[in-house]
């Protein structure tokens, strides 16, 4: 059914009808920052890209001070067999996103939605949870509850793998996530 507007004037009350549609149409209900709207800068601004690229260095560099590199590869206090389950579920989750990126949205010319694949999102999430579960779980006894959070969640969720997907296009987020975890699970043993 058509929505109703109704104006009220000095004159007298006007009525107007507009097809649900054209409103949406005309006028978004959210300010999608990605639509490129005029008061905000492109994703391919500088500054966004210097901003992108700064929380990435400040991630590194927090991971590097709390010295989690080798504390995975070489501590006896992290649940190495909860780390290896999350990263299995890890590679899984990025052979399912190289999968539905590159073979269903270059090769088919597939819309990759939503409303398309909603048992693969669902698929996703269920593995982006699992595996920040595991990586808890794994590294808890070694680092604690705080610095467990700190790390999985805001350097890496957020300040790196986050960052890095909004900064480059896909087909490089896939080459680089599968050459850095080849060389990780190399060096994990």
């Amino acid at each position: 059914p058509p929505i109703v507007i109704t104006n009220h004037r000095e004159r007298g009350e006007r009525r107007r009808t507009m097809d649900l549609e054209t409103q949406n149409r005309s006028r978004p209900a959210v300010s999608n920052p990605y639509q490129g709207s005029s008061s905000l800068l492109p994703a391919n601004h500088p500054l966004n890209i210097a901003y992108r690229l700064g929380f990435i260095a400040l991630s590194i560099y927090g991971l590097h001070k709390l010295n989690v590199y080798n504390t995975v590869l070489r501590s006896p206090k992290v649940n190495h067999a909860f780390f290896q389950a999350a990263m299995a579920l890890t590679v899984a989750g990025l052979g399912l996103k190289s999968y539905i990126e590159m073979y269903e949205g270059y090769i088919r010319k597939q819309t990759i939605n939503y409303k398309n694949y909603r048992q693969t999102t669902h698929a996703m999430m269920a593995i982006i949870f699992l595996s920040n579960i595991l990586y808890h779980a794994a590294l808890w006894p070694a680092f604690g509850a705080g610095k467990t959070i700190v790390i999985v969640n805001f350097l890496v969720g957020f300040g790196i793998l986050l960052q890095f997907s909004l900064l480059v296009p896909t087909y490089v987020q896939n080459v680089v996530a599968f050459v850095l975890l080849t060389f990780f699970v190399q060096e994990y043993q």
